[in-house]
């Protein structure tokens, strides 16, 4: 691509020229997609060799306690699926590979969050059908209370474009429209939704 070009990726994290608009980049270790950030929105501009403009990434540092050793990195536009670069990075003189487990050796990789998490992509069906499950109770008991809720955000995104769940996802997401028009209502709305999820069953929390 020539408005995004990689020009370094090392153990401190990636550097890249950007002339075009904002887009999301996967990072994958040894082919498995472990976290993405936006070129723009994401990064800081530096000026590089001969007065270049340059944007660089840090590695987030929930990544960084893993980075030990060496990995194959690869760096890839999220919606054409487009190398952008690859190649063998050493993170430390220590004899071993870059791996992404938790402490009982599932696989994990970042979320929206920057959290370790395991992704949709790792979990089989038997994982996820609960989640079904869920979800399609919790649009049952929303209806109840008069309000037609739907899969929002990732959850729809993926949906539609893929028939599944997004691969670097970890959580599902369901919205409604609110018919009240005033705040005050919306909210005393939103409240009594959350006490009919909870009689329902499910843990809740208010950001």
């Amino acid at each position: 691509m020539r408005d995004l070009r990689v020009r370094r990726v090392d153990a401190r994290g990636v550097t890249l020229a950007v002339l075009g608009s904002d887009r999301v980049v996967d990072v994958l270790f040894d082919g498995r997609r472990i976290w993405s950030f936006w070129v723009r929105r994401d990064t800081t501009r530096d000026r590089g060799p001969a007065g270049v403009l340059t944007r660089s990434i840090t590695w987030p540092s929930p990544m960084r306690s893993h980075l030990v050793g060496t990995g194959a990195v690869t760096l890839r536009d999220h919606v054409s699926a487009t190398d952008l670069w690859s190649g063998e990075v050493r993170f430390s003189d220590d004899d071993r590979r870059v791996d992404f487990v938790d402490r009982q050796g599932h696989p994990i990789a970042l979320d929206k969050s920057n959290r370790f998490s395991p992704v949709f992509a790792e979990r089989t069906a038997t994982d996820l059908d609960p989640l079904l499950d869920a979800m399609s109770e919790l649009l049952e008991v929303l209806a109840a209370q008069g309000v037609a809720a739907f899969p929002a955000y990732g959850t729809l995104l993926g949906a539609v474009r893929e028939g599944d769940f997004l691969g670097h996802d970890s959580d599902a997401d369901l919205g409604y429209v609110s018919t009240r028009s005033h705040p005050v209502d919306v909210v005393r709305e939103s409240f009594a939704l959350q006490r009919a999820v909870a009689a329902a069953g499910y843990r809740t929390y208010r950001y």
